[in-house]
Parts: structure tokens; C-alpha cells; sequence
């Protein structure tokens, strides 16, 4: 791994990795220790709505949670879940239609959907993310393979003009 180059507000260090370094650390969750997809999904959208919990210091503002297809949308669409089940407001934005993503992702909407959440039709977007008083970037994973295109541009092009305050999952979309 890499020489620590974040820190924590207690001032602990935290490793950057690179793609290809999370990629392996995946590979080993999986193939030795036997975790899932859901499962690790879960945990990163646990851990994701807590720190946007701490970021809000406990108010219950509006969140606006911007979800790509894959892992990194599913633990977007998790943690959306447990801001919602904690009394947040939450709006999602997709990336796509719903029919196109990733299995992970497409259960944690379901569920969603069975708690009464629904996705902003792609028009409410802009307004979604300049109401919010924080915004969730779950739109891009490690596996981005040159620059964001389409729908996903857009809405990081909308939440660098619009957003108050960003937390990302994984990659930051918006540098």
C-alpha cells in the first residue's frame, strides 16, 4: 500500500490505495475470507450514512445521494437506507435507468422502492442537489476507465456548480 496521505480528524493515518491495490483487497474479502458482495455493500453503506451523520452533526437535513450502476451505487442506495430509516430526508439520483444497473445495485433499490423511496425523475436532479444540505457521490468506482461520461457527467457537473457539501464513496467523481 501506499504512504498514508489522508487522515482522520483524530489525525490517524489512512493508506491510499490504488485501483489495482483495492481491487486485490476485494479479491482477498471474497476469495479468503468468504465475504459477499451484499455483504461488503452493506458495511460501506453503514459506515457511509454514519459519516454523513457526523458531517450533518446530527441535524436531520435534506441528503441527495447521486448512484451509478455498479458497487459504488449499490453502497449509495444502502446508505440511503439508513438515513432514511433514521428520519432523513433522502432523494435518489440515478445515473441511469433503473433497468440498467448492476444486480448489488438494483437490490438495494428494490428495497428502497419497498420502503417508499423513489428515484428523482432525471429533470429534479438540479434541484435535488442544490436543496440538500449534503450531497452522497456513489457514481464512480474504482474501475472508472477514462473520463465520466453522459448522465454521470452531468451530474457531477451539477453537484460541483450546485452541492453545499460532497461526501464520496470510494472515488471522488467531481476532481
Amino acid at each position: 500500500m501506499s504512504e498514508p496521505l489522508f487522515w482522520t480528524s483524530e489525525r490517524m493515518p489512512i493508506p491510499a490505495v490504488t485501483a489495482e491495490q483495492m481491487r486485490e483487497v476485494d479479491r482477498i474479502a471474497v476469495e479468503d475470507f468468504g465475504l459477499g458482495i451484499l455483504q461488503m455493500m452493506e458495511n460501506a453503506g453503514r459506515n457511509l450514512a454514519g459519516n454523513v451523520m457526523e458531517m450533518m452533526s446530527g441535524s436531520f437535513g435534506e441528503v441527495t445521494v447521486l448512484a451509478g450502476a455498479g458497487g459504488n451505487g449499490g453502497g449509495g442506495l444502502c446508505a440511503a437506507r439508513h438515513l432514511h430509516n433514521r428520519g432523513y430526508k433522502v432523494n435518489l439520483v440515478l445515473d441511469r435507468e433503473p433497468s440498467a444497473l448492476g444486480d448489488a445495485a438494483a437490490n438495494q433499490l428494490r428495497i428502497l422502492q419497498a420502503a417508499g423511496l423513489q428515484a428523482v425523475a432525471p429533470s429534479g436532479a438540479e434541484e435535488a442537489i442544490r436543496r440538500a444540505d449534503l450531497v452522497v457521490d456513489a457514481l464512480i468506482g474504482y474501475s472508472l476507465r477514462g473520463a465520466p461520461r453522459g448522465r454521470a457527467a452531468e451530474l457531477i457537473e451539477l453537484s460541483n456548480e450546485h452541492a453545499r457539501q460532497v461526501l464520496s464513496l470510494d472515488v471522488p467523481s467531481g476532481l
